[in-house]
């Protein structure tokens, strides 16, 4: 294909944008899209490429491979390399395992799957992932995979439906990632069959007729039209909005018009040609492999939240890295004459099984756990092992009191019937009050499981669909309906966005009173611990340290739902109040009680309750009394 340096200023675009949403930077919000904008270019090069190939009579799938390999597998490689040491001195063993567990997935060009599974993209742990940001690689490797293939069998037996054979894979890939949004969004996000539409939409750009000069008024406004598009999306996106799917348009499209009207003769062409964009967009592959990394690495020391600053510095520094990576790495492997196909295998197939066995050590070793506990002294092997311990007497406890949850609630009119309704933050409540219910006379507990991403399937009652969520749904229903409660209340892990799910439930709880929870979230209990027995804190320093680092979570989603309690006149309960010490018992600072008098924790993670940490959930609970707090006068 001719050579378009609007294209590599496009990947400039791209590559700052999603640098910048990672490190916070104001106006960046929906920088994310940077990696849909990538997705677009390689569906089009890709596709390009290779239909030049067929038509010449001279594709070969090894050939095609090789160039896949030289392109992406040793830069990848030397950031591993790179990562692995600073991953083991930084990181605590859970930490360490599943980065080692992410190895693995990478080393298989599975990392999409493996974070699908793990964890969401915009979840507060996934941040301290150093190779989270490789999904993507996958995505595009499982399309290198498939595609091609795809396209052979097609052009040379089907060649006629070729163009509406991809436009029906992009619109099933679409329509699939929509619906996945309701049930499964992060399945849209990470998994290929959700993200195929925007490779398809690159694809099909391939085929259009290319004209030389692109120049005149309607090339102008193609092309200021779809960097206005990205930029829109770029800054007004957010990552609490569902996404992909009707989102993603915007950005998707504003690519594929940038890339098909952009020409030295317009102005979007001759921003995006300019040597800076173009130059950035030569090694945003490399400066991509290298900023999550960095930042993970920074979270991780820190704790808390880095400042903006030092995100900013380490932008410039994945560029500088992205360039040596370009110049000593890329460039090298890309040519045949001094990395033959032969030593291109071995460089590679070295890196790939050494890393994938590393993965594995590290995975059966619970992340090394024997070294790190030296490494970290006594004081972390013992809170870890005791941590351990309060683990399995949650899961038992749980497994026990939750097992009470299905059943109805007896016909004694003379008790309350009082629903928790929620995920396992509602377990957490409710297992709270039947630890409790001796404060709460005269009154029955049911719980049912409905996750806040499954409210918005209330939508539409008659027609429920989608697995999980379908069938918490249909439960959920099936007990306002049949057992008619008299108080739900309502727990969720909320996220940014959560209050519009709310509002759905909250249309279909009935002529029950309603009491909505806010949700409490802390910085892993372990990690802190990790961190003082490494850095070897005095325990008088503790109390200053636990206030500088304890980093609330979720306080502002807490804050959505709230407002929208107070609009419907709902009590609503402040659970951070639970854990509160008085702030000028330090120095003015916001502290947390995570902890017993004995030195065990309250929390198991982030937010999760150990048994003891129940009791005392209950305990506060029965103080705020939330059940008199309802609207009904005879209560």
């Amino acid at each position: 294909m001719e050579y378009q340096r609007e294209i590599d200023g496009l990947r400039a675009v791209a590559v700052v944008a999603v640098l910048l949403f990672h490190a916070g930077a104001p106006g960046f919000s929906g920088g994310f899209v940077g990696v849909d904008i990538f997705f677009v270019i390689s569906g089009y090069l890709i596709t390009g490429i290779i239909m030049r190939d067929l038509r010449q009579s001279s594709f070969s799938i090894t050939s095609f491979y090789e160039r896949r390999a030289r392109r992406i597998l040793p830069a990848l490689y030397c950031m591993i390399f790179a990562t692995i040491p600073v991953s083991y001195y930084m990181m605590m063993p859970s930490q360490l395992q599943d980065f080692s567990q992410s190895l693995v997935a990478v080393s298989v060009f599975c990392a999409n799957i493996f974070f699908y599974l793990k964890s969401g993209y915009f979840e507060p742990n996934s941040e301290l992932s150093p190779l989270l940001h490789t999904w993507s690689l996958a995505v595009e490797e499982q399309y290198y995979f498939i595609f091609p293939v795809f396209l052979v069998i097609v052009h040379y037996w089907l060649r006629k439906a070729l163009i509406p054979l991809i436009v029906l894979l992009g619109v099933a890939s679409f329509a699939l990632a929509q619906a996945q949004l309701n049930y499964d969004p992060a399945a849209s996000f990470f998994l290929p069959l959700g993200r195929a539409w925007e490779l398809m939409i690159g694809a099909l750009l391939s085929f259009l007729p290319r004209f030389k000069q692109r120049s005149g008024f309607q090339w102008e406004l193609g092309a200021g039209l779809g960097a206005l598009l990205m930029i829109i999306s770029i800054n007004q996106l957010t990552a609490e909005m569902p996404f992909p799917g009707l989102l993603a348009i915007p950005a998707t499209l504003g690519a594929a018009m940038a890339i098909y009207c952009a020409s030295p003769n317009n102005l979007t062409g001759k921003v995006l040609g300019s040597p800076l964009f173009v130059g950035l967009g030569l090694i945003s592959y490399s400066t991509y492999l290298w900023h999550h990394p960095l930042f993970a690495a920074v979270r991780v020391y820190y704790i808390s939240e880095p400042p903006l600053g030092l995100f900013i510095a380490l932008v410039i520094v994945s560029i500088g890295l992205g360039y040596l990576s370009w110049r000593y790495i890329e460039k090298p492997f890309r040519n045949k004459e001094l990395v033959s196909r032969k030593q291109l295998a071995v460089y590679c197939a070295l890196p790939i099984v050494s890393v994938c066995v590393l993965g594995l050590i590290g995975d059966r070793t619970d992340g090394f756990a024997k070294m790190k506990y030296n490494q970290a002294g006594p004081l972390f092997r013992d809170f870890d092992e005791r941590l351990a311990q309060l683990s399995r007497e949650r899961h038992k406890a749980w497994k026990e009191i939750l097992a009470e949850s299905a059943e109805q609630f007896s016909g004694n009119n003379s008790q309350e019937r009082v629903l928790v309704v929620g995920d396992s933050r509602g377990e957490d409540l409710y297992v709270s009050l039947k630890l409790n219910e001796s404060s709460f006379p005269q009154t029955e507990f049911r719980y049912q499981r409905l996750d806040d991403l499954c409210f918005s399937t209330l939508k539409n009652s008659q027609s429920l669909s989608g697995g999980k969520c379908r069938k918490e749904a249909e439960e959920f229903l099936k007990r306002i309906q049949v057992e008619s409660p008299d108080i739900i209340l309502i727990s969720c892990g909320w996220q940014l966005g959560s209050a519009e799910n709310l509002e759905t439930l909250l249309d279909w709880c009935g002529g029950a009173d309603v009491v909505v929870f806010g949700n409490a979230s802390f910085n892993e209990i372990n990690s802190l611990f990790f961190a003082i027995s490494s850095r070897n804190i005095p325990r008088e320093d503790w109390p200053d340290f636990f206030a500088q680092n304890i980093h609330i979570r979720s306080k502002d989603a807490s804050l959505q739902v709230q407002k929208v309690t107070i609009q419907r006149g709902i009590p609503f309960v402040d659970v951070y109040r639970m854990f509160e010490i008085d702030p000028s018992s330090n120095a003015g600072r916001m502290a947390f009680n995570l902890m017993t008098e004995e030195g065990d924790p309250l929390i198991i993670d982030q937010t999760h309750l150990t048994v003891e940490g129940a009791k005392r959930f209950g305990s506060f609970i029965a103080k705020v009394n939330p059940l008199r707090m309802s609207r009904r006068p005879n209560h």
